[in-house]
Protein backbone atom coordinates (compact mmCIF):
# COMPACT_ATOMS: atom_id res chain seq x y z
CA UNK A 1 0.00 0.00 0.00
CA UNK A 2 3.03 2.50 0.71
CA UNK A 3 4.76 1.60 -2.40
CA UNK A 4 1.17 2.61 -4.43
CA UNK A 5 0.46 5.87 -2.58
CA UNK A 6 4.08 6.94 -2.94
CA UNK A 7 3.93 6.00 -7.05
CA UNK A 8 0.90 8.02 -6.89
CA UNK A 9 2.29 11.04 -4.93
CA UNK A 10 5.73 11.41 -7.42
CA UNK A 11 3.10 11.03 -10.19
CA UNK A 12 0.95 13.67 -8.59
CA UNK A 13 4.17 15.92 -8.37
CA UNK A 14 5.14 15.46 -11.92
CA UNK A 15 1.92 16.18 -13.74
CA UNK A 16 2.02 19.52 -11.14
CA UNK A 17 5.95 20.49 -12.20
CA UNK A 18 4.34 20.09 -15.45
CA UNK A 19 2.20 22.47 -15.45
CA UNK A 20 4.06 24.89 -13.64
CA UNK A 21 6.23 24.49 -16.07
CA UNK A 22 4.00 25.08 -19.12
CA UNK A 23 2.67 28.44 -17.41
CA UNK A 24 3.88 31.13 -19.42
CA UNK A 25 5.12 34.69 -18.17
CA UNK A 26 2.63 36.96 -16.38
CA UNK A 27 0.57 39.67 -17.21
CA UNK A 28 2.82 42.10 -16.07
CA UNK A 29 5.72 40.81 -17.99
CA UNK A 30 3.89 40.58 -20.99
CA UNK A 31 3.19 44.32 -20.34
CA UNK A 32 6.69 45.18 -19.83
CA UNK A 33 7.49 43.21 -22.99
CA UNK A 34 4.95 45.07 -25.17
CA UNK A 35 6.09 48.62 -23.54
CA UNK A 36 9.95 47.74 -24.65
CA UNK A 37 8.89 46.71 -28.05
CA UNK A 38 6.50 50.21 -28.06
CA UNK A 39 9.41 52.08 -27.00
CA UNK A 40 12.00 50.65 -29.45
CA UNK A 41 9.29 51.14 -32.17
CA UNK A 42 9.04 55.13 -31.00
CA UNK A 43 12.67 55.50 -30.82
CA UNK A 44 13.18 55.49 -34.06
CA UNK A 45 10.19 57.39 -34.78
CA UNK A 46 11.75 60.03 -32.59
CA UNK A 47 14.84 59.73 -34.45
CA UNK A 48 13.95 60.93 -37.69
CA UNK A 49 10.61 62.91 -37.30
CA UNK A 50 12.70 66.05 -36.71
CA UNK A 51 14.50 65.29 -39.68
CA UNK A 52 11.17 66.51 -41.59
CA UNK A 53 12.08 70.10 -41.47
CA UNK A 54 15.34 68.88 -43.41
CA UNK A 55 13.53 66.81 -46.09
CA UNK A 56 11.33 70.05 -46.60
CA UNK A 57 14.34 72.39 -46.56
CA UNK A 58 16.05 70.15 -49.46
CA UNK A 59 12.83 69.89 -51.11
CA UNK A 60 12.40 73.63 -52.05
CA UNK A 61 16.09 74.33 -52.79
CA UNK A 62 16.62 71.45 -55.24
CA UNK A 63 13.21 72.38 -56.65
CA UNK A 64 14.47 75.76 -57.44
CA UNK A 65 16.89 74.31 -59.77
CA UNK A 66 14.56 73.35 -61.69
CA UNK A 67 13.16 75.21 -64.49
CA UNK A 68 12.99 77.25 -67.45
CA UNK A 69 15.31 79.94 -65.84
CA UNK A 70 17.89 77.05 -63.73
CA UNK A 71 21.40 77.02 -65.37
CA UNK A 72 20.89 73.39 -65.66
CA UNK A 73 20.59 71.33 -68.94
CA UNK A 74 17.62 69.01 -68.97
CA UNK A 75 19.66 65.73 -67.90
CA UNK A 76 20.87 68.00 -64.66
CA UNK A 77 17.24 68.76 -64.11
CA UNK A 78 15.91 65.50 -64.22
CA UNK A 79 18.08 64.01 -61.71
CA UNK A 80 17.58 66.93 -59.63
CA UNK A 81 13.75 66.44 -60.06
CA UNK A 82 14.26 62.53 -59.45
CA UNK A 83 15.99 63.70 -55.90
CA UNK A 84 13.19 65.85 -55.00
CA UNK A 85 10.83 63.24 -55.81
CA UNK A 86 12.64 60.92 -53.42
CA UNK A 87 12.74 63.36 -50.78
CA UNK A 88 9.21 63.89 -51.06
CA UNK A 89 8.87 60.10 -50.83
CA UNK A 90 10.70 59.68 -47.80
CA UNK A 91 8.62 62.30 -46.01
CA UNK A 92 5.32 60.94 -47.04
CA UNK A 93 6.81 57.46 -45.72
CA UNK A 94 7.10 58.89 -42.26
CA UNK A 95 3.36 60.85 -42.27
CA UNK A 96 1.65 57.50 -43.94
CA UNK A 97 2.77 55.67 -40.96
CA UNK A 98 2.17 57.84 -38.53
CA UNK A 99 -1.37 58.07 -39.91
CA UNK A 100 -1.70 54.32 -39.33
CA UNK A 101 0.42 53.68 -36.28
CA UNK A 102 -1.69 51.92 -34.12
CA UNK A 103 -1.42 53.33 -30.20
CA UNK A 104 -0.56 50.25 -27.23
CA UNK A 105 -3.79 51.45 -24.96
CA UNK A 106 -6.82 50.04 -27.41
CA UNK A 107 -4.47 47.37 -29.34
CA UNK A 108 -4.64 46.18 -25.59
CA UNK A 109 -8.18 46.19 -25.43
CA UNK A 110 -8.74 44.54 -28.86
CA UNK A 111 -5.81 41.68 -29.14
CA UNK A 112 -4.00 39.02 -27.30
CA UNK A 113 -0.10 39.55 -26.17
CA UNK A 114 1.05 37.83 -29.14
CA UNK A 115 -1.08 39.61 -31.48
CA UNK A 116 0.43 42.79 -30.32
CA UNK A 117 4.05 41.41 -30.06
CA UNK A 118 3.71 40.80 -33.70
CA UNK A 119 1.99 43.83 -34.96
CA UNK A 120 4.63 45.94 -32.55
CA UNK A 121 7.82 43.64 -34.61
CA UNK A 122 5.52 45.07 -38.04
CA UNK A 123 5.66 48.30 -36.51
CA UNK A 124 9.02 48.28 -36.17
CA UNK A 125 10.49 47.38 -39.52
CA UNK A 126 7.91 49.49 -41.32
CA UNK A 127 9.30 52.61 -38.84
CA UNK A 128 13.02 51.04 -39.65
CA UNK A 129 12.39 51.57 -43.84
CA UNK A 130 10.86 54.72 -43.09
CA UNK A 131 13.93 55.71 -41.30
CA UNK A 132 16.93 54.36 -43.47
CA UNK A 133 14.63 55.84 -46.73
CA UNK A 134 14.87 59.03 -45.17
CA UNK A 135 18.27 59.56 -43.84
CA UNK A 136 19.64 58.21 -47.22
CA UNK A 137 17.70 60.65 -48.93
CA UNK A 138 18.32 63.69 -47.10
CA UNK A 139 22.01 62.84 -47.40
CA UNK A 140 22.00 61.97 -51.01
CA UNK A 141 19.82 65.21 -51.62
CA UNK A 142 22.70 67.24 -49.20
CA UNK A 143 25.38 65.57 -51.47
CA UNK A 144 23.71 66.79 -54.57
CA UNK A 145 22.88 70.44 -53.23
CA UNK A 146 26.38 70.73 -52.21
CA UNK A 147 27.85 69.69 -55.60
CA UNK A 148 25.51 71.98 -57.13
CA UNK A 149 26.23 74.76 -55.27
CA UNK A 150 30.03 74.38 -55.44
CA UNK A 151 29.58 73.76 -59.34
CA UNK A 152 27.91 77.90 -59.71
Amino acid sequence: MKKIFFSLLIIGLGFSACQTGEKGPSEEENIAAQDQLWDEVMAAHDEVMPKMSEIKRLERELGGWIGEESSLDAEAQEKVGQMVQQLASAGEGMMEWMSNIRQLEPLRAEMEHQGIVDYLNEEKEKISKVQKDMLQSIEEGSKLLESLSSDE
